[in-house]
């Protein structure tokens, strides 16, 4: 088969059809919807939120970590030179 007789049989087959205008509408639509018509949708918002109350959790948890590490640091130092005083108490 040629390109001519296929193209020649395919216009027989094929019928051009013209959208009707509700259709074309409604395309426009979802074209201006999706071009940033809608900056944020809800899921967006809902995910940004999370992810925010999330990362703020996590860094309050990191923050009590550092603080309890610190304590039981000044606790251990102050165990030990406690425990140095009184050795010299019951040498002396």
């Amino acid at each position: 088969m040629e390109k001519r007789e296929l193209e020649a049989k395919l216009s027989e087959v094929l019928i051009p059809v013209e959208p009707s205008a509700r259709f074309v509408r409604h395309l426009r639509a979802k074209l201006v919807n999706y071009q940033g018509g809608q900056t944020l949708s809800t899921w967006t918002l809902i995910v940004l939120i999370g992810t925010t109350i999330l990362m703020l959790l996590a860094s309050l948890g990191a923050f009590a970590r550092l603080i309890v590490s610190i304590i039981a640091i000044l606790g251990f130092l102050s165990n030990r030179r406690r425990g140095t005083s009184e050795k010299q108490v019951q040498i002396s």
